[in-house]
């Protein structure tokens, strides 16, 4: 939908506001990293290697949390 005005998009996982979270967006993805590499996967598939697909998150407390997302949602194939 996107890809004709543009170069790539942004995964917006870090708005902490509450609206957000309360509709499972924003900050509330980091809680599904599953869910992010799959939709970062998607993306990837219909607009191709050479669209750019950036995930944006805030940095968690526990930093081995942060590792962890890191590494589920960039195990892209």
């Amino acid at each position: 939908m996107v890809k004709p005005y543009c170069d790539g998009v942004d995964l917006n996982c870090g708005c902490p506001q509450a609206w957000a979270i309360g509709e499972g967006i924003g900050c509330k993805l980091m809680s599904c990293p599953e869910l992010v590499r799959d939709m970062v996967k998607a993306a990837k598939e219909r607009c191709g290697e050479g669209f750019s697909v950036s995930v944006k998150i805030r940095i968690h407390l526990n930093l081995q949390y942060v590792i962890s997302l890191w590494k589920i949602v960039t195990e892209l194939h």
